[in-house]
C-alpha cells in the first residue's frame, strides 16, 4: 500500500470516529517500530495473546475485547511482559481520544486511571512497573506524542489527566482515581485478613 493509500485510510478512520484525534495502533502495530518497538522481542505465543484480548484491527468502541482476564503459568512464561504491554496500549487507547474525560462520562479534568496493583508496594513499583516504564521510556510514540511529567518517579501523569499508578492491595491505595484498567499480578499470593478478603 502506497503511503498516500495509508494516509487516506487513516483520514477516513479519523472521519469515521471523530472522538479521536489520532487512531489507536493494532496491537500488532503498537508492538512495532513506530510505539513500543518490541517487535522481535514478543514470542509469538504472547502475540497469539495480545490479539485474543484486542482484536486483529483498532476497535474504536471499546479497548479490549473483554472486561476480565486472567493469565497464568509458571516463572518465564510472560506474565509480567504481558501486563508491560497491556496497560501502555490501554493507556495509548485513551490517550488518542480528543476529550477521554468526555468520552467516559466524566467531569472535565478527572483522572482516568490504570493501576497497577501488587501484594506490596515495593513489589508493585519494583517488578510489572519497572518493565511499564521500560516499554514507555523505549516508546517512539509517548515520547513524541504524549511525554509523562518527569517529576513524578512513580508513576506516570501523561497530558490528558491519564495516569499509571502501582500500589498494594490495600482497599485505599487507589480510591479518589477513575480506574478505567488495570493488572493484579501474583494473584495467588494476595491474602486474605480481617479487612479483606477476595
Amino acid at each position: 500500500m502506497s503511503p498516500t493509500d495509508t494516509l487516506h485510510l487513516e483520514f477516513k478512520w479519523l472521519k469515521d470516529h471523530p472522538e479521536f484525534e489520532q487512531r489507536p495502533a493494532s496491537i500488532r502495530e503498537f508492538i512495532g517500530p513506530d510505539y513500543l518497538n518490541i517487535e522481535g522481542n514478543v514470542r509469538p505465543a504472547l502475540l497469539e495473546i495480545l490479539i485474543d484480548l484486542f482484536g486483529e484491527e483498532t476497535n474504536p468502541e471499546r479497548i479490549s475485547k473483554y472486561e476480565r482476564g486472567i493469565f497464568t503459568g509458571g516463572i518465564g512464561v510472560g506474565k509480567t511482559t504481558l501486563a508491560s504491554i497491556l496497560i501502555p496500549y490501554m493507556c495509548h487507547w485513551v490517550l488518542c481520544l480528543r476529550d477521554p474525560q468526555g468520552y467516559f462520562g466524566l467531569m472535565p479534568g478527572s483522572r482516568i486511571a490504570f493501576m497497577q496493583m501488587s501484594t506490596s508496594e515495593a513489589q508493585a513499583k519494583e517488578v510489572v512497573f519497572g518493565d511499564i516504564k521500560a516499554r514507555i521510556d523505549n516508546s517512539p510514540w509517548f515520547r513524541n506524542n504524549y511525554p509523562y511529567d518527569p517529576r513524578f518517579k512513580t508513576q506516570f501523569h501523561f497530558p490528558k489527566s491519564v495516569w499509571i499508578i502501582p500500589g498494594d492491595s490495600a482497599e485505599t491505595t487507589f480510591e479518589g482515581y477513575n480506574i478505567l484498567g488495570g493488572i493484579l499480578d501474583e494473584a495467588d499470593s494476595h491474602k486474605v485478613t480481617k479487612n479483606k478478603d477476595y
